[in-house]
């Protein structure tokens, strides 16, 4: 595998790389310090050569889906989405070139996790309407755009620090965003032919 090599590297002049979480056929996601806020922020970076070296052809192709990801998320933003915070590009140790975006992080884990701390590993009947009502209005906005998640359970889910003591905040994600796959065409439903539509939410409410 050629990863990138971003052991102490700032992106933008601003981004801290902490660490990696996970990578995929072509990204790689990182967690890292927003030097601005003081923030943990999620880095998806693109890489078309974890693999090898593939076709021209191909790299076009993934770098266009990458940056048709970016325009999306922009596109449907929402409380209950996952936010894009920024976006760029970089050299890594190596000397190579690659694209990123920045994510929110979301601390508390995802739905599935918190699932399982619960008595019996079961949600409650106020939770569980607590938390499926922030999904309705997720799901509801992104369809409003001709975005549609096809991958719509737990693990893509993710909850916000639970600071309350109450119920946490969740938004939805789409698979690929922390776990640095890059989107294909199967994972985007979109009433816009010419647009990819990323399976994309997190759900967190108020």
């Amino acid at each position: 595998m050629f990863e990138l090599n971003l052991q102490r590297a700032v992106l933008n002049g601003r981004y801290e790389i902490r660490g990696r979480i996970n990578s995929g056929s072509y990204a790689e996601v990182f967690v890292a310090r927003d030097r601005d806020s003081g923030n943990a922020v999620v880095i998806k970076a693109l890489n078309s050569h974890l693999q090898g070296t593939p076709p021209p052809e191909l790299e076009e192709l993934l770098a266009a889906k990458f940056d048709s990801e970016a325009a999306i998320l922009n596109q449907i933003r929402h409380p209950n989405i996952v936010s894009i915070l920024d976006q760029g590009d970089g050299t890594d140790g190596s000397g190579r070139d690659f694209n990123f975006i920045v994510l929110e992080f979301m601390a508390g884990g995802d739905l599935m996790e918190h699932n399982r701390t619960r008595p019996q590993q079961k949600l409650g009947l106020a939770e569980t309407l607590y938390y499926f009502k922030q999904i309705c209005d997720a799901l509801s906005h992104a369809h409003s755009f001709g975005v549609i998640h096809r991958d719509l359970k737990p693990d893509n889910l993710l909850l916000s620090p639970d600071r309350s003591g109450n119920d946490q905040d969740c938004r939805f994600r789409r698979r690929q965003d922390y776990r640095g796959g890059v989107p294909t065409r199967r994972d985007y439903t979109s009433r816009h032919p010419n647009i990819f539509r990323t399976r994309a939410l997190a759900s967190s409410g108020g």
